[in-house]
């Protein structure tokens, strides 16, 4: 009996040393996760006291946080003064006669296929001709809306969009109008009236430069690649009068938008701003970010906010670091975000997935210094037509043109030094490095994915 009081004494004792050892565990167990949250707690304070002072300093920049700010900083206009209105007029009138713009897409290859002496070219002139005619109404609308300072187009700030608004593809439809007149008119000995259809397509590119998107900058971006082909195909097909180059200088001199990549950020930084969240798969990128989704598909965990807040502090981190870079050369500002793309860390490498906040900053960032480098490029080709025309030959060097025909050789936005310069026998040809910042000799561009391409970009003249 003994024997047996013992054994279970011994027993009893030890269920109550585990059962203390477990709540003794249980309580320590407690404890850290108390003083865990107390921590997260803490670094969330300081979080968003960090997101509040880059927010006021933003704001100090003169930048939109709030759709509500960013709605005044893309003023509305009057209806009687709104280019945008009689655009989109233009644009319903034109797509009455051309739907979908192939008949004008169609003469303007054949004006590209031709050299400017083919024997074909006097039937191909009168073609454009009777289709331009038809197009009467059309350019009344162009020439009216390009007297109109102001423009602001029809974009629902309250959402993301769900399709790519209408007056990107009219615009672009009306450019490539312009283009064609002003073609036609060159080959016929009426430069006049193609350095109105020129400075009318420079205008449809202003009448954007106010659009806080940068979807919205690109598509301005594609109407001045138009127009510098325009001058490009005229130079190959005809002789531009000192009249009409100087008309060409005066749009590129004048150019007021100083920095375009700023404003393009505005309304992904605000849409994102309305509703920040982190991208699922950017929340895939790491495994604690795959267990978090998994453990809390509803995003309520404190884990979940702090961790929210992280992303949002460096989200606005680099917003800030960009309007800062907005008076740095440009080669400065592409460096910056080749960097995030390619050799960033964490959350940075996320930016190769759609939906990120910066995906569409960080790889448009190049497409916004094209305005840069058409500006330059076409002050350049002035001056050697200039040359040309006062010395009857092209210079060997960009250097013979100073001081007399230009104060200095532009330099290429991609990489700070002057523009490429190569002349032949047959023909002259500016060239810059491009997005890919590597002097491939002036060969063409060749796209390699979606938003990447390798080679130079190439302004070619055949003397």
């Amino acid at each position: 009996m003994k024997w047996r009081r013992g054994k279970g004494a011994r027993k009893r004792r030890e269920w109550f040393s585990g059962a203390g050892c477990a709540a003794v565990g249980g309580v320590l167990f407690l404890l850290g996760v108390a003083a865990y949250l107390a921590l997260i707690t803490l670094l969330t304070n300081e979080q968003r006291e960090e997101i509040a002072e880059l927010k006021e300093r933003i704001r100090e920049a003169g930048q939109p946080l709030t759709l509500e700010e960013l709605n005044a900083y893309y003023p509305a206009v009057p209806d009687e003064e709104n280019a945008a209105l009689v655009y989109h007029e233009a644009s319903v009138l034109l797509d009455e006669i051309d739907p979908n713009g192939a008949t004008v897409d169609a003469l303007l290859r054949s004006l590209e296929l031709s050299s400017g002496n083919d024997a074909s070219l006097p039937e191909l002139q009168q073609e454009i001709g009777a289709f331009l005619e038809r197009c009467g109404e059309v350019f009344a609308h162009l020439e009216r809306a390009a007297t109109m300072p102001k423009a602001r187009y029809p974009i629902e700030f309250s959402t993301r969009w769900s399709a790519i608004p209408a007056h990107f593809h009219y615009l672009e439809r009306c450019a490539r109008l312009e283009k064609l007149a002003a073609l036609h008119g060159l080959l016929d000995g009426r430069q006049w009236e193609a350095s109105e259809c020129l400075k009318r397509m420079h205008h449809m590119a202003k009448s954007l430069e106010r659009e806080p998107f940068m979807t919205s900058q690109i598509v301005r971006t594609s109407i001045l690649i138009e127009h510098v082909e325009s001058v490009e195909m005229g130079l190959k097909l005809a002789y531009l009068y000192p009249e009409t180059l100087a008309d060409i200088e005066t749009l590129y001199v004048d150019t007021s938008d100083p920095e375009p990549l700023v404003r393009a950020l505005a309304g992904e930084r605000c849409l994102w701003l309305a509703e920040p969240r982190i991208p699922k798969a950017v929340e895939e990128v790491s495994v604690v970010g795959r267990v978090i989704n998994y453990l809390d598909p509803a995003g309520q965990s404190t884990f979940r906010q702090a961790r929210l807040l992280s992303y949002q502090e460096a989200i606005l981190k680099t917003y800030e670091r960009l309007i800062r870079l907005a008076k740095e050369p440009w080669e400065e500002r592409l460096t910056y975000t080749q960097d995030l793309r390619d050799n960033g860390t964490g959350w940075r490498r996320s930016v190769e997935f759609d939906g990120h906040p910066l995906y569409v900053a960080l790889h448009g960032t190049d497409r916004m210094a094209l305005e840069t480098l058409f500006a330059r490029t076409t002050l350049l080709t002035v001056a050697l037509e200039r040359y040309r025309e006062t010395y009857d030959a092209l210079p060997q060097t960009l250097d013979e043109l100073v001081p007399e025909f230009i104060d200095a050789i532009p330099v290429d936005p991609f990489d700070g030094q002057p523009l490429r310069y190569v002349v032949t026998d047959q023909k002259y040809a500016i060239y810059s490095v491009a997005f890919d910042r590597v002097d491939d000799g002036g060969a063409p561009l060749e796209p390699i994915g979606e938003m990447d391409s390798v080679g130079d970009w190439v302004f070619e003249v055949r003397q």
